[in-house]
This record gives structure tokens, sequence and C-alpha cells, in this order.
């Protein structure tokens, strides 16, 4: 089994954070786990911010990003998903982002795990849900 995670995923991982059990779950798991490149500038954000406004120091930060590149991570560059992406993107006005990860899970046939609520709503009602997860309904031996 293989799982596509997303920042929002990979976050948990290194902050404590609402669902960082499910997500460090993941991460002990026999799954592989597949991401595209970006989500290293995304978490690097998500430093940033809590630099600025969780009081996070700078330290920390830089040890959740050495932590971050030590995960166990098939990692694929989203140049190759780009053309999937943006049909994803527009025809569901989510973020390229966003989409990225989710061409990736459909790509692969692995579903895409998001702590995203939005995200994960947004996509409820149309053909690309059955290639996502809640994050919050992930059980060690989740199929």
């Amino acid at each position: 089994m293989a799982w596509v995670v997303d920042a929002s995923v990979a976050a948990k991982w290194l902050f404590a954070e609402p669902y960082s059990a499910q997500a460090a779950a993941l991460l002990t798991g026999d799954e592989d786990l597949l991401t595209v490149d970006l989500l290293f500038a995304e978490i690097g954000n998500v430093a940033w911010k809590k630099l600025d406004r969780e009081n996070l120091s700078y330290q920390d930060a830089a040890h959740a990003l050495a932590d971050l590149r030590e995960t166990a991570l098939a990692v694929h560059p989203v140049a190759e998903l780009m053309e999937q992406a943006l049909k994803i993107a527009q025809g569901h006005r989510r973020s390229f982002y966003d989409a990225s990860y989710l061409a990736l899970a459909v790509r692969e046939g692995a579903p895409l795990i998001t702590a995203d609520q939005r995200f994960y709503n947004a996509l409820a009602e149309t053909p690309l849900r059955s290639h996502m997860r809640w994050i919050g309904d992930y059980q060690e031996d989740s199929p």
C-alpha cells in the first residue's frame, strides 16, 4: 500500500497539531509514502509562519526542516504532473499546489491523505473524492 501525503499531513509530523498522532502513524506503518517536491517549500513556509505567529524558535524550525529531509519519502517532481494538476486546479477551483498532490495520487493509483479540511470537503461531490482520504479516518491498519 502507498499513500500520497500533502503538506498538511507533513506539518503534523513536525509540529504538535490536531491529528498529529494519525499523521505519525503513517511514518511507523509499512506503507510507502509519496509526495511532490513542492512539499518542502510548503513546509518551509509553514515553519516560517510559526516563527512569526506562534513564537517557534529558529532552532526548532530548522530542526523540523532537517527532520523532514530525513523522512523516507518517494519524491516526485511537480514538472511531471503540471498538465494534470492544471486540469484539476482549473476544473475544481483548487490551488495548483493542492492539485499537484492529487494529480500524483491519480497517476500512481495511491490515495492522497490530507488534513486540509477545505480541500477535502471541496471535492466531496466529485469523482476525485475516490482518490482522497481524511487524516482523521486513518488507522495504522487502514487499507
